[in-house]
C-alpha cells in the first residue's frame, strides 16, 4: 500500500501532504501533511506533470494536520 505525496511538497523534515491513497490505506487520507520516516525509500514518479514521491504507508509516522 502506497501514499503519494507531491515532490515540490517535500520538506527537509521529511513532510508533505497526501495527494493520493492506495486502496488498502485507511490510517491517513487525502489533503492530510503527514511526516515520515528518514529511512524511508521514495519512489520519484511524475504525475500529470509533477514530480511526487511513493511512499509505503508503514514509513508514515504521524499525521500532523488534517484537513
Amino acid at each position: 500500500t502506497s501514499i503519494m505525496i507531491p515532490e515540490s511538497q517535500r520538506e527537509d523534515e521529511l513532510k508533505g501532504y497526501v495527494i493520493a491513497v492506495g486502496k488498502e490505506v485507511d490510517e491517513v487520507e487525502v489533503g492530510d501533511l503527514v511526516q515520515y520516516a528518514d529511512y524511508a525509500l521514495p519512489t520519484k514518479m511524475k504525475h500529470e506533470g509533477e514530480n511526487h514521491l511513493l511512499i509505503a504507508a508503514g514509513d508514515i509516522f504521524a499525521v500532523l494536520v488534517n484537513e
